[in-house]
Parts: structure tokens; sequence; C-alpha cells
């Protein structure tokens, strides 16, 4: 299963983040090989839940390996892109990133969205199957709010506060049909989480908690028997892109489905 090839591929669209993507390979090929992996971990996630947020927080440590999307199908067109090659053996981009990654504690980690599991499942090759010793769930309890932050990523090509966005878009700009088509997908991911991976996590930790407070990211480096009483702060430079008008838009949302926001709260 591993054969499949990784194809150059290039979209005007993702101008931002494929030049960011190649200088992360970039950097890589400079960097030394780390050590051969002694634990690997897999962080799984939905878009807009804070991922990023969580899975770099981690890497900062300096002993949680670097878990970014490594089989998003942009990561790995860029590897080619790098090599000036056509196309390469996918079992050689990920033995590059097995080597490249690790961190020094002999960490190994990768975060994947479930979309991105259930696509390589359907090309025969099972991200399962990489072996990982610990899996985790991160998930966003505010739908809403997750909803529409995936359809205003999708419509401005802003997917990372550090990424330029392809076109200036509100949450005003976003209309209702947008944000509920996104909760649908949200929610087609979540059911096919519940359906065939739940069952291999050892633990689900939500945005609201790990936004908060760093307890969520000790406990990840702790049932990983990974020190981190000396660490005083966890590093991220991911920011969050939520703007005022945000609130107000979700409100009127709300309204238009006939959902009375004070009851809720009551």
């Amino acid at each position: 299963a591993f054969r499949l090839v990784v194809r150059w591929l290039w979209t005007s669209a993702m101008t931002s983040t494929n030049e960011r993507l190649d200088d992360l390979l970039a950097e890589l090929r400079q960097a030394p090989d780390g050590p051969m992996p002694k634990k690997k971990i897999a962080i799984i996630s939905t878009p807009r839940c804070g991922s990023k947020y969580f899975c770099e927080s981690l890497a900062s440590s300096g002993r949680f390996g670097r878990p970014l999307e490594w089989m998003n199908l942009n990561y790995i067109a860029a590897y080619p892109r790098q090599l000036g090659l056509k196309d390469v053996p996918l079992n050689q981009y990920f033995e590059f990133i097995l080597a490249k990654t690790t961190s020094r504690n002999g960490v190994f980690a990768i975060n994947f969205h479930v979309d991105q599991y259930r696509y390589w499942r359907e090309k025969n090759v099972d991200l399962l199957r990489f072996g990982f010793d610990k899996l985790y769930y991160v998930f966003r309890k505010d739908k809403l709010a997750q909803a529409l932050s995936f359809a205003k990523a999708g419509r401005s090509g802003q997917w990372r506060s550090t990424d330029t966005a392809i076109r200036d878009t509100s949450a005003a700009q976003i209309g209702n049909s947008e944000i509920l088509l996104a909760l649908h997908n949200l929610s087609v991911h979540e059911d096919y989480y519940k359906a065939h991976l739940a069952k291999h996590v050892q633990h689900e930790y939500c945005y609201e908690d790990y936004t908060a407070s760093d307890a969520c990211f000790r406990d990840v480096l702790a049932d990983n028997d990974i020190e981190h009483q000396d660490i005083k702060d966890f590093s991220c430079d991911v920011a969050i892109q939520r703007a005022g008008d945000d609130v107000r838009r979700i409100g009127d949302l709300m309204s238009y489905m006939g959902i009375d926001g004070r009851q809720l709260r009551a």
C-alpha cells in the first residue's frame, strides 16, 4: 500500500500555504536526522478545533516531535517540489518525516484529520497501521463557532493566523447555508470518527479546556512518561483567528434557526 506515488502539486488558490510548506520542507532537509522513534503518537482531529494550537504547544516542549499534518496532501506535495522531482514514493516521504521530526527523546508525533484518515483508508493505506503507541482526539464543544470558522477559512484561504489570506473575508459575508454545510461536513467527520476511530483512542481533549489551561498538555506528556515538571510555559505561534463579528454572526444564525441563546444559557 505504501508504494503509492507522491506527485508534484501546485494550485494558485493555495499559494500562501504552499510557500509556507515549501519553507518547512526546506528547513527539514537541512536538519540532522533524529533518533529512531521509540514511541509513535497520533493526534486525531476535525478542522478548526484548535488542533494546530494543541499540537504545536506540545511540540514547543522539544519532547513531542513535530505533530503536524504530515499526511495532508498539501504537505506531501511539498516534498517532491523540494527535490525538483515530478513524483516520489510515499514510503520515501514518510521515512524522511520520521527521520527529521522525531525528537531527541525518541518521540514521533503526527496530527491527522478524520477526513484525511478516511481518504488514505480509501487508498488502502490505513494510518493506524503505522504502529501508534497512543492516540488522542481533540474536539470543539461549540460546533456553531467551529462551523463558522471552517466556512470562513475555506473562503479566505487562511487556515492559520500566520498565513496570508487569499481574499479578505468577514463573518458577515458567510451565508447561513455555508455555515450549515460546514456543520454538516464536521458532523459527518465526527460520525466517522465514532464509528471507526474512537475505540482506538486513549483520551479526548476539548478546545475549550486546552485553550484555557496547559493541564491537558501536561496530561498528554505524563501519559507518555515524558518529563514535564520543569516546563514553565507551552508556547505556540498560532493565534486565535476569531473576530469580534463572529459572535454576532453566530447570534444571527441562532435567530435564523429559531434558537433562543438565553434559554440555552439558562
